[in-house]
């Protein structure tokens, strides 16, 4: 399993985590969410979609997340 290369805080012990962006014709991204355990569950590869703006964000459980919003680890 990859490491993290970035991170969003939900709440204070749940987070979503990115594990890496493949550029390509249709950009995707891998994602998951984490607990305060440390363990990593529903890790999928979505696309990446960009805003009327030039913003990066991805859908999960129709939740948009911007990549500006993440911090590199």
């Amino acid at each position: 399993m990859s490491e993290p290369i970035a991170v969003m805080s939900i709440s204070n012990n749940f987070g979503v985590v990115i594990f890496g962006i493949q550029s390509g014709i249709n950009d995707t991204i891998t994602t998951g969410f984490t607990s305060g355990g440390g363990g990593y569950v529903l890790r999928r590869t979505t696309r990446l979609f960009q805003d009327e703006n030039g913003g990066a964000y991805f859908k999960r459980y129709n939740v948009k997340y911007y990549l500006n919003e993440f911090m590199k680890v």
